[in-house]
């Protein structure tokens, strides 16, 4: 290789006693740093890399490039520029009403132009708590119902209020939605314990009658019959002969009655 000595005349080929950067022409831009780097070889068929020897300062090359480092040649790599740090969004302001109010359930307001509500993150159905500035204890819960982040106009439902009073200037801060419905708990074990012994069976009761026959044996014009059937049954009369007869039925209670005739007669009665 030709020797071109170490000072600035330099260029492809050269060598000088000095620890040797070879750089080929790559994708990744650098600075190269080296203690006593005073000659630079290029690698044959790649372009010529714009480096100094003998760099008092580190050296950034002006094309992309990658190095390899030959024996006892230190090269490093400076980080980038960090980028500038991104704001956060804003959701704290202190508001103002166009007017005093005083907040009541169900109601609800609108913030006037350049309220102070300009450029927050809220978008409509967010939950906030705006507490009073000039009166104390005084505060509402509300739903955003409409906002503009340009000009602030901000529309507010009322959903609770503690305090009394009106003001105009308003902080107001996110309250946070409603957690999630946690899921149902585990079921408990059965209960345990032997069954308890049937009891005995109870007496069997009686067939309630549903009809009685009353037989009149001496002539009379009057008949009392009592059948203890427990209601008002219907009533048919035969006389001795076998014949219909008809009176006058007269209920004395659910289990009795009397039957009154024009003459007297014995004969039978239904009752059913």
């Amino acid at each position: 290789m030709t020797n071109c000595g170490c000072g600035n005349n330099w260029g492809p080929g050269c060598t000088c006693s000095s620890p040797i950067i070879v750089v080929p022409q790559t994708s990744n831009p650098v600075t190269i740093t080296s203690p006593t780097p005073s000659s630079i070889s290029v690698i044959p068929g790649a372009p010529t890399v714009i480096a100094a020897p003998n760099p008092p300062a580190p050296v950034q090359a002006t094309q992309a490039i990658n190095v390899i480092p030959q024996p006892g040649t230190n090269v490093y790599a400076v980080a980038g520029v960090q980028g500038i740090q991104g704001s956060a969004d804003k959701y704290s302001a202190l508001i103002f009403t166009g007017g005093s109010i005083s907040p009541n359930i169900h109601s609800g307001i609108v913030t006037s132009d350049s309220s102070g509500a300009q450029g927050l993150a809220y978008t409509v159905g967010d939950t906030i708590i705006g507490v009073s500035q000039n009166v104390y204890g005084l505060a509402f819960y509300g739903i955003i119902t409409n906002y503009n982040p340009e000009n602030g106009v901000m529309g507010i439902s009322f959903t609770a209020v503690t305090g009394s009073g009106a003001d105009d200037y308003w902080y107001i801060n996110p309250s946070g939605a409603a957690g999630l419905q946690g899921p149902a708990g585990v079921q408990g074990p059965a209960g345990s314990g032997a069954q308890g012994v049937q009891g005995i069976q109870g007496v069997q009761g009686t067939t309630p009658k549903t009809s009685y026959v009353y037989t009149q044996g001496s002539p009379s014009t009057v008949w009392t019959i009592n059948h203890n059937l427990n209601f008002y049954p219907n009533l048919t009369i035969e006389d001795s002969a076998g014949s219909i007869v008809e009176g006058e039925v007269a209920y004395l209670s659910l289990n009795s009655l009397q039957v009154t005739f024009s003459g007297g007669f014995s004969g039978t009665a239904y009752l059913s």
